[in-house]
């Protein structure tokens, strides 16, 4: 009998791009960014930085990725939930922000005060 659901793909789903990056970022972590119609997340090590001019790797699809998120009152995310980028901060959201895109589903809860939540990164054009 085939199966019929897959939980889980050997070593994951996901895609990336090289991109010139615009800004330097010296603090480590996970950082989201714009560009041109694709919601891209950046990862650096904690021994990693990287300067305006330098070419880096960026997530656009991700079966899994844990990603920054808004923190305080409604911005708990049940499994399931949109998950929207608000293009202000780069912050993302359960609510549909006025400066904002959807960019994929919550595949793990995340309370008020937690400060990333682990999403499904869809990877096709942010709308």
């Amino acid at each position: 009998m085939p199966d019929i659901l897959r939980i889980g793909t050997p070593m994951g789903d996901w895609r990336v791009f090289e991109w010139t990056v615009n800004v330097s970022v010296t603090k480590t972590g996970t950082y989201t960014y714009k560009i041109e119609d694709t919601i891209a997340i950046l990862h650096l090590p904690s021994d990693k930085s990287i300067s305006i001019g330098e070419a880096g790797v960026f997530i656009y699809h991700a079966e899994k990725i844990m990603i920054r998120k808004k923190t305080g009152s409604g911005e708990d995310f049940l499994v399931g939930e949109k998950v929207y980028v608000d293009l202000t901060d780069m912050l993302v959201t359960p609510n549909v922000p006025d400066n904002g895109l959807w960019i994929g589903i919550c595949v793990r809860a995340a309370a008020i005060n937690d400060v990333r939540v682990m999403i499904d990164l869809k990877g096709d054009k942010a709308t």
